[in-house]
């Protein structure tokens, strides 16, 4: 079973994240069995997605089977930031801008790893 379906869907919400990511929800007509198995095991992973206001053609479908299977996905660096914006905004920790928050942290960081190399 190939890990690609194609399936009508209504685009209905968008939102930008903190993180420059956005989260889309989609509301899809209901999948059958085989569709159910590829989706649940798509679950949680990187995707690639094509959106489209008509139906798909056999050239998109080609474009589609053409595109390199390696998704961006963000950077540790990011991914550390992102990760540091939901602690500061659960814990602000004295801090009112995540500005000073995040440079705070990341020298925390650095002088640990610095303090290795002595």
């Amino acid at each position: 079973m190939e890990n690609k379906i194609l399936i009508p869907a209504i685009l209905n919400t968008y939102r930008p994240l903190t993180d420059k990511s956005w989260s889309i929800t989609l509301n899809l007509n209901e999948p059958n069995a085989e569709q159910k198995v590829i989706i649940d095991r798509m679950h949680q992973q990187a995707v690639f997605v094509l959106l489209k206001d008509t139906g798909i053609t056999k050239d998109d479908e080609n474009i589609i089977d053409s595109v390199d299977g390696d998704i961006e996905t963000k950077t540790p660096s990011q991914r550390l930031r992102g990760v540091l914006y939901v602690r500061w905004e659960r814990e602000k920790e004295g801090f009112t801008d995540f500005k000073e928050y995040y440079k705070y942290k990341m020298e925390k960081v650095i002088t640990h790893f610095k303090n290795k190399l002595e």
